[in-house]
């Protein structure tokens, strides 16, 4: 495949399309072993689940310490029960794993929910744990689908300008090329009558050297100046022509590397393309 998805993408997809699952167990945390509500993220982030977790428990509580592990006294999480509660939360990243374990451990009314717990309990906790955990993984998704969004509109953007300076430049180009055919057509005029001149002053100087009087002889010195005035037209004309012919390869050679930049550039948005639609098709498949 040429439009292969990001190494985080395919990491995340593992995990994003499978069934998030909260599981029964146990984590031993500073102040002993406690029966926990696991779950378990394949190439998860320990730092950023941290994170996340202790901002979700901040909401709940007011007292959320992370001494050694996250701890949330005073809880008020309606969906468990009505009572305010202790939650302890452990992340976790076994050695040599790529998957980081979430504890959430529940204190209500003095014990900690377990298999033996309550059923409705139970099952709210258990709610609980599998909502937060997809509500992290819809997160991170959303952060990826927006990166590759960003990342898709910098293209176009750049394709856009792209377009803009191709555009500038085949009007300079054929600006360029008018200012070449002026100064052609100009030195062709100064190169007719500065022969024209030259028969002229051929013939003066064969009339001085008749009659070498005061007028005939300002007359072919004036002429002589028109020849040199001429002369300097031409030269300059010649140089035009050249910077022209100079400026028109340069910008012809501009507008064809502008094309490959494009082509390139139209190759990288339908890539980016197939990206964003693999992380739209990710998140929605988040559960």
């Amino acid at each position: 495949m040429t439009r292969t998805l990001t190494l985080a993408l395919i990491a995340w997809s593992i995990q994003a399309t499978a069934q998030t699952q909260v599981q029964q167990t146990s984590f031993t945390f500073s102040d002993g072993l406690h029966p926990t509500f696991m779950v378990a993220f394949d190439q998860g982030d320990d730092k950023d689940l941290e994170g996340y977790y202790k901002d979700q428990l901040k909401m709940v509580s007011k007292d959320v310490s992370n001494k050694k592990e996250l701890k949330a006294l005073g809880a008020r999480v309606p969906e468990i029960t009505a009572d305010t509660i202790t939650i302890l939360c452990a992340v976790e990243q076994p050695r040599k794993s790529s998957t980081v374990n979430v504890h959430l451990a529940f204190r209500v009314n003095g014990a900690f929910l377990a298999s033996t717990s309550e059923a409705t309990l139970l099952k709210s906790a258990t709610d609980y744990a599998y909502r937060t955990a997809v509500a992290y993984k819809t997160k991170v998704l959303q952060e990826e689908l927006a990166a590759e969004q960003k990342t898709l509109e910098q293209l176009q953007s750049d394709l856009a300008m792209l377009k803009k300076e191709k555009d500038r430049a085949e009007n300079t180009l054929e600006k360029t090329k008018g200012k070449g055919k002026d100064a052609a057509r100009d030195k062709l005029d100064a190169e007719n009558e500065l022969g024209t001149t030259n028969i002229a002053i051929e013939t003066k100087k064969t009339e001085v050297a008749g009659d070498p009087s005061e007028q005939n002889t300002k007359d072919l010195q004036d002429l002589l100046k028109d020849k040199s005035k001429l002369e300097g037209k031409i030269e300059k004309y010649t140089e035009d022509i050249a910077d022209a012919e100079k400026k028109a390869k340069d910008l012809e050679q501009d507008i064809k590397d502008n094309l490959k930049q494009q082509d390139d550039k139209q190759k990288a948005i339908a890539d980016q393309g197939t990206k964003v639609k693999a992380a739209q098709l990710l998140l929605d498949s988040v559960n």
